[in-house]
């Protein structure tokens, strides 16, 4: 079933993030789903793991992952919202080629 598949994702995920995968992939999606859980899987969302993911994606050049630790500073997933920290992680995402952080940047810098 689906539960079943995510746990066996999520094992698979974190298993290869501890063996230090230098695949960028595998820390975009594990920051995902630590932020997202799956519906009826029993986990929370926790942010400060998915930081630690998406963190260790973004030292190895991912934009996806610089974005999503801009958009927790800026949700305030990480205590207080903090726009500068989410501009200037959505500005190293454009620089690392991701081009969907300029949508967000643009709609931060419209609030």
């Amino acid at each position: 079933n689906d539960l079943m598949e995510h746990a066996a994702l999520m094992d698979f995920l974190k298993s290869r993030a501890a063996a230090g995968t230098t695949n960028t992939k595998i820390y975009d999606w594990l920051g995902y789903h630590y932020s997202n859980p799956a519906e009826g899987s029993g986990m929370t969302a926790d942010y400060a793991l998915a930081l630690e993911a998406y963190t260790a994606g973004a030292e190895l050049g991912s934009g996806y992952s610089m974005a999503q630790i801009g958009s927790l500073y800026r949700d305030g997933r990480l205590g207080d919202a903090d726009r500068e920290m989410a501009r200037e992680w959505y500005n190293k995402a454009l620089e690392a080629g991701y081009a969907d952080a300029q949508a967000m940047l643009d709609g931060l810098n419209a609030q």
